[in-house]
């Protein structure tokens, strides 16, 4: 080590690494070998002890610190496999990141690779097992699983714009997924909020300049849909007396399109046997 650093580019050697993969593949997709044997390749292990990342969110012009990160990064070489496993606190909130790639080169150059993420908090918890690309355009394809206890503080922790009534509770949401040009789809997904749990298809497709679209056909053995419809907005019974009129303005931001069926339902003091039902927003 003679001091020196190579600032060819904001990253040095992983960044000039990754700009001759990204050629390499462009010439032969399929290449195995992407750096020259004169490249020097030999990375490191790397220790996190109380460390900390200041995040400058654009979008609402704050920054945001992830603090007490402690952990391994282990990248030995640069056609060798990245492990990262951490854990640190975002917003008073607990979280552990566990990362693995077998070709870490590859899937920062461009390439579909296969990798592991499991992502957890106290606020619930992603995890991905399939290929990822998010070179130019975000791909992925593989086992998708989502779970949260409670949707409005996540989305409330998260800073999300839109607001989804006043109690949205439990969801989970899991299935082999494909995800290209903002589009998610499962064919056959398990969606579970506050313990109505129905399967189907389902597909989520995410806009910039209009509403979010979901659309979808599931079915459920059971349906509470006094407790389904409450996970979203707060029933006019269940409202107190003199309360406000309910803020429905998220609605504009969602368009939805859901078949639900159900062997059974209950809505309220009401029961009901083969239902079938359309939401549309």
């Amino acid at each position: 080590i003679d001091g020196t650093v190579n600032w060819r580019d904001s990253m040095g050697r992983i960044g000039s690494a990754i700009d001759l993969a990204h050629q390499k593949l462009e010439n032969d997709t399929e290449a195995e070998k992407l750096l020259d044997d004169s490249f020097p390749t030999a990375m490191a292990a790397i220790g996190i002890t109380d460390g900390s990342i200041l995040v400058d969110d654009l979008a609402s012009q704050t920054m945001r610190e992830i603090s007490t990160i402690n952990g391994t990064v282990n990248w030995l070489q640069l056609e060798g496999a990245l492990d990262i496993d951490t854990t640190a606190t975002w917003q008073e909130n607990s979280i552990s990141l566990n990362f693995n790639a077998e070709e870490p080169l590859a899937f920062f150059a461009g390439k579909p690779t296969q990798l592991e993420l499991l992502l957890e908090s106290e606020l619930g918890g992603i995890g991905f097992s399939g290929n990822l690309d998010f070179y130019e355009t975000l791909f992925a394809e593989g086992q998708l699983e989502f779970s949260t206890p409670s949707t409005s503080a996540l989305l409330e922790i998260l800073g999300a714009k839109i607001d989804p009534g006043r109690a949205i509770g439990s969801l989970a949401l899991s299935g082999a997924a494909s995800l290209s040009n903002q589009r998610l789809r499962f064919d056959q997904a398990t969606l579970s909020i506050d313990d109505n749990t129905g399967s189907g298809a389902l597909e989520i497709t995410g806009s910039e300049e209009g509403p979010n679209i979901v659309v979808g056909t599931l079915e459920f053995d059971s349906l509470d849909l006094s407790s389904f419809l409450g996970a979203f907005i707060t029933l006019p019974s269940n409202r107190p007396p003199f309360e406000p009129p309910l803020n429905l303005d998220f609605m504009s931001q969602i368009q939805t399109d859901l078949r639900l069926s159900a062997q059974t339902a209950q809505f309220g003091d009401f029961e009901m046997s083969e239902l079938a039902a359309t939401a549309q927003i």
